[in-house]
This record gives C-alpha cells, structure tokens and sequence, in this order.
C-alpha cells in the first residue's frame, strides 16, 4: 500500500497536479476499554471490616469518566469512606463517614480495589492498623477484622485489558502489589519483555497500586501505540525497567487525490465512498457514491443512475389520496 502511494504521488508530481493523501487512526471499540473483570463464584469466608469506600474525586468532578487525562488529576492519597457498617470492626476502632483511609496495616491504599485485595489476602482473624485523615488531622486505629462468609458476588480473581496490552493483571497474595496474571501472545508486554507472575512496581514513574486501578490508568492515560515505561520485579526478585509500545490497530486510508485526475474518499463515521474520474469545480466527468448497499453513478452531472437497496424517498398519504 505504501508503494503504490508513493508511486501515484510521483506520477502525480510528473503530470504538475496536485496529490493529497490522508490517513485516519482506527479507533478502539467502546467495549475493549471497559473494565473487566473474572469473578470467583465460590462462597466462603472473607476478611470483613465493615467499610465502604470510593475514589477521591477532584472538586467539582462527579466522576473519574469526566475525565480527558490522568495527568490533569491532581491524585489524592486515600479512599474516601462512603458507609460504616453497625458494630462492625471499622465501627468499633471509631472510624466514621467523611473519613479518609490513607494505610491499612501499613500499606498505602488509593483505590478501592487496593482495599479489597488487602482484605482477600487474610485467611484468618486479625488486629491490623489503620491510619485514616478526619479534616486535618492524620489519626491511627487498631481494629480487629473479622471472617465472614460473604454474600457478595464473589472475589475478583483479575482484571482484564484486551485495548492496549492485552494482558489480564490480578492483586499478589500479600495484596501490596498488582501483578500479571496472563499475556496473550501479541501481549505488548511480552513483546517487551515481561513474564506472568510479575509483581508491577511503577507505571511511568507513578506507584502500581491494584490491579483494577492499574487497568483503569491505562484506559485514561494511554492512547494506540504510546511508548511507556513500566517497572516489573520478576519470580527471581531483579527487576528491571522494560520500554512498552501500546497496542497500535494502525490507520486506514480514507482520502486520495490526484487533482483533477481522480479522487476517492472513504467517511468511514457516515460508511460513505466516493470515487470520481475528472474531478472538476462543478461536476466530474464520472463519478461513483456508494452509501451501505446502495450506489449512484453520474455522468457529467446529467446522466445519473442507482442501484442497491431501495430508498423511501417520499411518503405516501392515504388520506390525502382518499380526499382526491
């Protein structure tokens, strides 16, 4: 396709007419950005603290989908504390709502999910710190997490992204860091040099925090083919730097033209083609539309003609043909 590009653009610089050529980003599908993830059906019991959380938004923002690029989101450390349940561990150790949770047994915690895979990692009842920020002041508790069986929809075992890195990363047993639990075989991260079961340590020189939360700063901060750069410690312990390329889909020619030879024009947002042969100010000497199904030839503007589908082009009234 290049070859042939570049040829015409020759041909068209011999003749002394003018050659345009315009290439347009294949852009994502809606679904593959989406946040997915793989739950576990299975019920038993669960480390329960009694708290929800959410993310701290920026003044005035209602939500993280508001947002452009994470670099203009000035991140605050914590979580936010939505809802304290009755006579619940969190309760006891005189945590309120309007709380933030800053660490839980030392780990820092910026997202929800960060929480809640500090809590799966906990097989059994435990006293934990948690260090939390009323107003001003910075303030630490201990409380006492209790087992329960859950009546949740079960635990995420990892979160899926198929957009930029093909890759599906889940929360490590300690809970203190996110980790690659698959790579598809044109994972960009395999590409690069990483290996499933490595722990993620930074993300363009930002701290990993959970796997859902690493997921979701990819879909905000990256676009098809962005070079960045992620931290891994591998099995062995070493870890090491590794340059990603961000899955590219590429782009597709959707305009060329050899003035007043030919023109052709894809609209890929309307599915409209357009072919022309003599392309002039006001009419060209042939000229094909094609619209789904449907084409429309002309011929010097005069003669034109199509084929395809049918289009309703006019409404036809009964009463008015009644009234005649």
């Amino acid at each position: 396709m290049k070859a042939l590009l570049f040829s015409c653009s020759i041909f068209a610089l011999l003749l002394g007419s003018s050659c345009s050529i315009k290439l347009e980003q294949i852009s994502l599908p809606a679904d593959l950005m989406a946040l997915q993830g793989v739950v576990d059906g299975a019920k038993g019991p669960q480390a329960w603290l009694g708290l929800e959380v959410e993310l701290l938004h920026p003044e005035g923002l209602a939500d993280l989908d508001d947002l452009d690029d994470l670099d203009s989101l000035d991140l605050q450390p914590g979580v936010r504390i939505r809802k304290v349940a009755r006579d619940s561990p969190a309760a006891d150790a005189g945590l309120k709502v309007g709380d933030v949770l800053l660490q839980y047994g030392g780990h820092d915690v910026d997202d929800p999910e960060r929480l809640s895979a500090l809590l799966a990692a906990i097989s059994l009842p435990t006293t934990t710190k948690l260090q939390y920020q009323r107003g001003t002041e910075v303030r630490e508790s201990t409380a006492d997490v209790k087992m329960r069986v859950s009546t949740g929809p079960g635990r995420v075992l990892y979160q899926v992204e198929r957009a930029y890195l093909r890759a599906a990363f889940s929360d490590s047993a300690s809970g203190g860091h996110a980790q690659i639990e698959r790579l598809w075989p044109n994972s960009p991260l395999r590409l690069a040099g990483a290996q499933e079961g490595d722990l993620l340590i930074s993300f363009d020189g930002k701290r990993v925090g959970s796997a859902a939360g690493f997921v979701r700063n990819c879909a905000f901060s990256l676009k098809p083919g962005q070079v960045f750069e992620l931290e891994v410690e591998h099995a062995a312990g070493n870890r090491q730097l590794l340059e990603v390329h961000a899955w590219d889909p590429g782009r597709v020619l959707t305009e060329f033209t050899i003035w007043p030879i030919i023109r052709w024009e894809h609209k890929r947002a309307e599915g409209r083609k357009e072919f022309a042969i003599g392309d002039l100010f006001f009419f060209s000497v042939f000229n094909k539309t094609t619209v789904g199904a449907e084409v429309e030839y002309s011929i010097l503007g005069f003669f034109s003609w199509r084929t395809g589908e049918a289009v309703l082009e006019s409404e036809f009234s009964f009463s008015e043909s009644a009234d005649a």
